[in-house]
């Protein structure tokens, strides 16, 4: 089973990805996105634009923050933090260890 590449690149890549929701009208399904970190609405998700599980994300309070942490990172993607009173994360098993 394999996609075309143009596929695969879009679900790889969250920028990618929320600009192909916005570009076909499931935008509003989506976490808010910001590409100029002041404009933000705070406290806000950072990760790296390309999937890696969860690692190296954070939570900002301040474009700050938003600056320091992407410094790190040559691509990445600034979220909305959705509130909710349960927090949910994700496991899965790689080389014979759970990982988070």
């Amino acid at each position: 089973l394999t996609c075309h590449a143009d596929v695969i690149e879009r679900l790889r890549n969250k920028a990618v990805l929320m600009q192909w929701f916005q570009d076909n009208g499931l935008g509003e399904f989506t976490p808010a996105s910001y590409s100029v970190p002041s404009k933000a609405k705070f406290p806000c998700i950072i990760k790296p634009a390309m999937g890696t599980y969860g690692r190296d994300t954070a939570v900002a309070y301040s474009a700050e923050e938003v600056l320091r942490t992407a410094c790190r990172n040559d691509i990445y993607a600034v979220e909305s933090k959705i509130q909710h009173e349960i927090d949910y994360y994700s496991r899965y098993h790689k080389n014979g260890k759970d990982e988070e």
